[in-house]
């Protein structure tokens, strides 16, 4: 029998160099053990809009397109493409899916675009 994911949805901000792919790693855990869950199985999307709920979609990832499920460490990979529009800022949701199609959401947040580090 699967592990049940239990996870508040979480609030997590980010910025991003314009045009400049970035990468988020973590490690989804159970929280007893510490150990991380075996997401192999899972399906997963990350999806950044202009606003929330906005119809054009900026960034549109899968576990097949930028994202990387695992079992150990660093267990959920997610490689931001980079992003050139005309915003300073953009909203993003991501969500896993078990083989049972229910739907955990994961992070929401904003990803804040900045023209350089230096």
């Amino acid at each position: 029998m699967a592990e049940k994911l239990e996870l508040i949805l979480k609030e997590l901000d980010f910025d991003v160099v314009k045009g400049k792919a970035y990468r988020l790693r973590m490690t989804y855990a159970n929280k007893q053990t510490g150990l991380p869950f075996d997401l192999t199985s899972h399906k997963a999307r990350f999806v950044a809009r202009l606003s929330a709920g906005h119809a054009d979609t900026i960034v549109s990832l899968d576990e097949t397109d930028g994202i990387t499920l695992g079992s150990s460490t660093n267990n959920i990979e997610i490689i931001v493409p980079g992003i050139n529009v005309d915003a300073s800022e953009i909203r993003y949701g991501f969500e896993l899916e078990d083989a049972a199609t229910v739907i955990t959401p994961m992070l929401t947040g904003d990803i804040t675009l900045i023209k350089s580090l230096i």
